[in-house]
């Protein structure tokens, strides 16, 4: 599919329409479409026209909901929208409409529109890996938000966009493991479920991959300004190859030889070793899908949900993690499946804080820092500089976890002795050798 509409000259898309028996022509008014002119009382002429009409209208069509028409409308260099009200331009160079031929003022843009091609940088501006992941981890989000009638096609549906970024990456060393980009595998793993979200069997994905939900999810992993960079590249080291078709296994050094100064320098977490994914396959259930990282991992209790103090949605409001008792305030959760907070038998649920990001204080984050040392948060009320990590649960397996959720924390100091059966390895340092799948 990614040949197809990659290399198309023109793609014509009924993005009004609700099915295919819709079509690409509707009765209109053309005056509707066109700005309206207003002249003042000293002969001023001001242009009124619907600053929302390009999200109405392309981002929140019946067309774009559906999540197979996602890398299509990417992959293609121009597309022509046919809408209810007029006919709409985008390429990888500019958008347009019969209201503005020439080129779409770019306050009529906004920054919440689904990712496209005029959202990736341009090979004159050099784009670093970071740049290029940045703009995956908005398609991802905007993907996710769509709708499609098989659970089991979600990760199906990105395999051409996917390949697509893998070129552009670095096509020898970044691997497509379950819809996240091995090579920013730290930070792909910080996803979190923002409204209603169901988690799904694991023969569709493994708990860590942001399409083992179904529900909107946003990446909250730190700072993803392209001029901080967001990880050092992984260095492999060797494969372990239990047959003679690929490597069914990757090792990392626990050490990388080489980190720029960034955020993800400060990564409580190391990633050792990981599945490696099928040439044929872009989820092959017959695999065992797990990561293997180095991380501090102590035990974790949650009760009594209720409202959040910081949105309108529900989360824990009482817990302990390790030896600390929860903070509602400062302590966020997000499960996996809201449907988890309503569980009457949660309580007696075995779960554990895994931290991937420790507490920071970047100078200027601690020179504005508020009353409650934290500052510089996220719109939603997060803060991206403190303790964050998953939720897990034990599989029964001696040292394997499932992801149930995202969590952030209040204080660094969350340390549990666990028992040999908790984990693989003691690394007798505070972190613990495990498996998450």
């Amino acid at each position: 599919m990614s040949s197809i509409y990659s290399h198309a000259w023109l793609n014509l898309a009924a993005t009004s329409s609700k099915d295919g028996s819709g079509g690409l022509y509707f009765p209109r008014n053309p005056a509707l479409s066109s700005p309206l002119k207003v002249q003042s009382s000293d002969d001023t002429v001001y242009m009124v026209t619907d600053s929302s009409a390009w999200q109405r209208h392309i981002e929140s069509s019946p067309l774009n909901q559906r999540a197979w028409v996602q890398q299509e409308r990417f992959l293609a260099p121009r597309v022509v929208h046919f809408s209810y009200d007029q006919t709409w331009w985008q390429c990888t160079k500019v958008r347009a409409s019969e209201a503005f031929p020439t080129e779409m003022p770019p306050y009529l843009i906004t920054k919440d529109d689904n990712v496209d091609l005029l959202s990736l940088p341009s090979p004159t501006e050099d784009p670093t890996a970071n740049d290029l992941h940045a703009t995956w981890l908005r398609w991802v989000e905007g993907y996710s938000k769509t709708d499609i009638t098989k659970d089991s096609d979600r990760l199906v549906a990105t395999a051409g966009i996917a390949n697509s970024f893998l070129d552009l990456l670095h096509p020898h060393r970044s691997l497509y493991l379950a819809g996240i980009m091995s090579e920013h595998l730290h930070i792909s793993l910080l996803w979190r479920c923002t409204g209603n979200s169901t988690k799904l069997h694991s023969s569709i994905a493994p708990s860590w991959s942001w399409a083992s939900v179904k529900g909107q999810i946003k990446f909250d992993c730190g700072n993803l300004e392209t001029t901080h960079p967001i990880l050092a590249p992984a260095w492999y080291t060797d494969s372990v190859r239990e047959d003679n078709a690929y490597p069914t296994a990757i090792t990392y050094d626990a050490e990388p030889r080489t980190r720029p100064r960034n955020i993800s320098d400060h990564s409580a977490i190391s990633i050792l070793k990981h599945y490696n994914p099928s040439p044929h396959s872009v989820i092959d259930p017959s695999q065992r899908k797990f990561i293997r990282i180095r991380a501090p991992l102590c035990r974790l209790q949650m009760s009594s949900p209720g409202p959040s103090q910081r949105d309108n949605r529900v989360q824990f409001q009482k817990g302990q993690i390790a030896a600390y008792e929860f903070w509602p305030a400062l302590d966020t959760n997000y499960l996996d499946e809201d449907s988890w907070y309503r569980d009457p038998n949660w309580i007696n649920r075995k779960t554990y804080f895994c931290r991937f990001l420790p507490k920071l204080y970047p100078p200027t984050v601690a020179a504005e820092a508020g009353p409650n040392g934290y500052g510089h948060s996220h719109p939603d009320g997060l803060d991206r500089f403190k303790p964050t990590g998953l939720i897990l649960e034990p599989t029964g397996q001696r040292g394997e976890y499932r992801r149930i959720g995202w969590m952030q924390a209040h204080t660094d100091d969350v340390r549990s002795r666990l028992d040999e059966e908790e984990y693989l390895e003691d690394m007798n340092d505070g972190t613990y050798l495990i498996d998450i799948v």
